[in-house]
């Protein structure tokens, strides 16, 4: 088991500086880690929020339920979109998050969409206890997800998502598969703020709610259960001008004290509020400005304090549209001291709406 924490400590999303993680932070109780990285460039390169951001083709991961709020004049009744994520550069050469997504609207109040990701760990070279080579392999993790929104009442949806995983991390332990759900709503209000239109939002997502995952050994992880809250304000400007600034708000649900290692999924949310728990918090904030919705340009921040997973950094990004066809990407810079490993991350995504 020593060598599977081992493994999932050096392919976490958040790996930070080693003194740091051992002193003030433990994640080995988790697992699959991958299904919380934000995969699009768009919400990448603003903090990465995304739970009330205006809708996009990009918002199965974060929150469905905004789906069924689309300008179907810009997004059409659907799309279908790829991202690619180089994984950890400043660690490894051959690490990725890539797949796709897409959506489709049934009715005006209701829309189904689906996704597919595969997180690659590149090739490890694997020894056994006294260090003899075993050969090598391409260990490999990835989801697959469907959910469904309807529009509840006139400013707000819901949406529920399902999620199938599987985990293949080391020869030999067997395959992990888990089943896990998401549950997620939007509102929305339209404002008139003098001669300008604008929109006020607010979204919510409990994300990777499901089993234990389960190697074959006595110990059992924990899926990356987050919980996140956001707020978003869009103005408008002749048409041709519009402006975003947004806020969120986000705690995972998973309890780090070793005492709850054996909790049922329900009792370590419960623990995940407790006294020295509860300020395990994380926020970003991010702002985008659109010329006559073909050019976008965004940025952002996100920060986690010590008591969390000390992720602090600055995003930027930009994308385009033309005709039916959308590109976006964003880049990412570490503003912590030293070299962190997810310093000048890039995010890819384009796709195509009918």
């Amino acid at each position: 088991m020593k060598y599977l924490l081992l493994i999932s400590l050096l392919v976490s999303l958040h790996v930070g500086h080693a003194q740091s993680l051992q002193k003030d932070y433990n994640f080995s109780n988790v697992g699959m880690t991958f299904l919380s990285v934000v995969t699009d460039a768009r919400a990448g390169g603003m903090g990465e929020l995304g739970v009330a951001t205006a809708p996009d083709n990009y918002s199965h991961q974060q929150n469905p339920s905004k789906y069924v709020f689309a300008d179907t004049k810009t997004s059409g009744k659907g799309g279908i979109n790829i991202f690619y994520i180089p994984w950890l550069r400043r660690l490894v050469n051959d690490m990725s998050i890539a797949g796709g997504s897409g959506y489709y609207r049934v009715t005006p109040e209701q829309s189904v969409s689906f996704s597919f990701r595969y997180f690659s760990m590149g090739d490890l070279h694997e020894t056994d206890d006294n260090l003899q080579a075993l050969g090598d392999r391409s260990p490999y993790e990835m989801a697959v997800d469907a959910a469904y929104a309807r529009q509840l009442g006139r400013n707000f949806s819901m949406s529920m998502t399902f999620r199938f995983g599987v985990s293949n991390i080391v020869k030999k332990y067997r395959n992990a598969h888990v089943i896990a759900a998401d549950i997620a709503g939007y509102y929305n209000k339209s404002l008139h703020l003098g001669k300008h239109s604008g929109m006020l939002s607010f979204g919510f997502a409990l994300s990777n709610i499901g089993n234990k995952i389960n190697y074959g050994t006595d110990e059992r992880l924990f899926l990356p259960a987050e919980l996140k809250l956001g707020s978003n304000l869009e103005v408008r400007i002749q048409n041709l001008h519009c402006f975003s600034i947004g806020m969120e708000g986000g705690k995972y649900l998973v309890s780090l004290r070793e005492d709850d290692r054996t909790n049922t999924v329900l009792q370590c949310i419960g623990a995940s509020f407790a006294s020295g728990e509860i300020n395990r918090l994380f926020w970003k904030v991010g702002g985008e400005y659109t010329f006559n919705e073909l050019l976008a340009f965004r940025t952002g921040y996100f920060h986690e304090g010590k008591s969390g997973l000390q992720r602090e950094y600055a995003t930027f990004g930009a994308g385009i549209r033309f005709m039916k066809i959308h590109l976006d990407a964003s880049y990412l810079i570490s503003v912590t001291s030293g070299n962190h490993p997810l310093d000048n991350s890039l995010h890819l995504s384009a796709g195509i709406h009918f």
